[in-house]
């Protein structure tokens, strides 16, 4: 609650840098919910804090109109939403005076809100959607064509074995495995499958994956294996079926086949709102790196690469919650 509530009201509020400790010996000390500019009527005072009728119009206008409607017919409904205001002024104001705008979480909470404020005024102005020139999506369009024409694909799990210093082994070692991948009362297990990949396939980088080989058309299968083992995992003609023991130009595998996805020709016209979209994101983040950029020269940013080193980027070992139920086994301590 302390970061939730504290944190807007450290964002918003004017405040002395130092807590009070007693309210007899400081000067007193206040903040508003908006900006410090609100002249309008006061609607209530909370120790220091003024609620403005503009700050509660400006909540009221936030409401929807059922809502707004409803506080009309019924004043005591009004009563209790401005209500909630005061309670939010006096933890607010309390808050403040025992320091709290000077805890680390609350600040750190208030940086994020600043950082939002700041990008938003900075750019939702700067940058506009109905900026982005049909020109601009034609060329984004034609340079990332891979995106929207794709060719037809295939989706490979596989067990792989390299052939290491002796080939002939590292086959019969794969062909062990066959008759267990392509057993046909498991087929349509991919958690079994996923199984023999973690217990036997040497390629780390799918290992944990289950095989899983990703989306590949043909040509990419043909570079990444060699045409002849391309073709035989290409071949696979089912969702689930599992290929013989197939050599290719980096060791053998037994493939088993998890997907496939048609060929698509999306052209501009079926993409030109998404496409647009993505210009407008790529001119914002353009805009932000120029903005950051000016920051840096602005402001001074100074990095100490040698400090660098005195980070460390291995995760402390967790302890073991239960490590008082093995003293006695050659732990050190007392045993209880």
């Amino acid at each position: 609650m302390k970061t939730i509530c504290l944190s807007i009201v450290c964002f918003l509020c004017v405040a002395c840098p130092r807590p009070i400790g007693n309210a007899s010996k400081s000067p007193p000390r206040s903040f508003k919910f908006e900006e410090n500019q609100d002249r309008s009527a006061v609607l209530a005072t909370v120790g220091n804090t003024q609620v403005t009728v503009a700050q509660i119009q400006k909540l009221l206008n936030k409401q929807s109109p059922y809502v707004r409607a409803e506080y009309k017919k019924d004043s005591a409904s009004l009563d209790k939403f401005i209500e909630g205001q005061i309670r939010y002024a006096l933890l607010a104001e309390k808050g403040v005076a025992l320091g709290y705008q000077s805890d680390p979480e609350v600040m750190d909470a208030a940086k994020k809100l600043i950082v939002q404020k700041l990008t938003r005024d900075v750019f939702d102005n700067q940058v506009k959607l109905s900026d982005v020139t049909t020109a601009e999506i034609e060329t984004f369009y034609q340079e990332h064509i891979d995106d929207y024409l794709k060719p037809e694909m295939v989706r490979l799990g596989h067990i792989f074995i390299g052939f290491g210093q002796d080939k002939s082994k590292a086959r019969q070692k794969i062909t062990a495995l066959l008759k267990e991948a392509s057993d046909p009362k498991k087929l349509s297990s991919r958690a079994h499958f996923r199984t023999l990949v973690q217990n036997h396939s040497e390629e780390e980088s799918t290992k944990k994956s289950g095989g899983d080989m990703r989306y590949r058309s043909k040509k990419e299968l043909e570079n990444l294996l060699g045409s002849a083992a391309a073709k035989k995992a290409w071949n696979l003609s089912n969702v689930n079926d599992v290929s013989g023991v197939v050599e290719s130009k980096i060791g053998f595998h037994i493939f088993k086949k998890l997907g496939e996805r048609a060929p698509t020709n999306r052209k501009l016209a079926e993409v030109r709102a998404q496409v647009k979209n993505r210009v407008y994101r790529q001119k914002r983040k353009d805009a932000f790196n120029i903005y950051l950029d000016g920051l840096k020269d602005e402001i001074g940013v100074k990095i100490d690469e040698d400090k660098k080193k005195l980070l460390q980027l291995d995760a402390p070992a967790a302890k073991d919650p239960h490590e008082h139920l093995q003293r006695g086994k050659g732990h050190p301590g007392k045993a209880h």
